[in-house]
């Protein structure tokens, strides 16, 4: 005979939640139309002391990004930008993710 035993009319424990790390970008914060804007400097090297590229760097965040809106039926578009910081007109490169659905 069988030991396990069929019970009927168990409710569902709610979901503990995701569990995992915590995202490093702001995804789920942006509306239609914002965007945040990731300087190459800050990102680490990698174990060859090599810097990231910019094209790396958003081919990243595109991933990223995709995975992301895939989940929560959303959409984002990254652009490789430079922009100029701080007073002395110092220009860093980087990339910047729109949402845009």
């Amino acid at each position: 005979m069988n030991n396990i035993v069929v019970e009927h009319n168990v409710p569902l424990p709610d979901s503990a939640g995701r569990s995992g790390r915590p995202t490093k970008y702001p995804w789920g914060e942006l509306s239609v139309g914002d965007s945040f804007f990731v300087p190459l400097n800050s990102m680490p090297r990698d174990a060859g002391k090599n810097w990231m590229t910019i094209a790396q760097l958003r081919g990243q965040l595109a991933t990223l990004a995709h995975r992301y809106g895939q989940r929560h039926k959303k959409k984002f578009a990254t652009r490789k930008r430079v922009v100029k910081t701080g007073n002395v007109g110092r220009n860093t490169a980087g990339v910047r993710v729109w949402r845009i659905k």
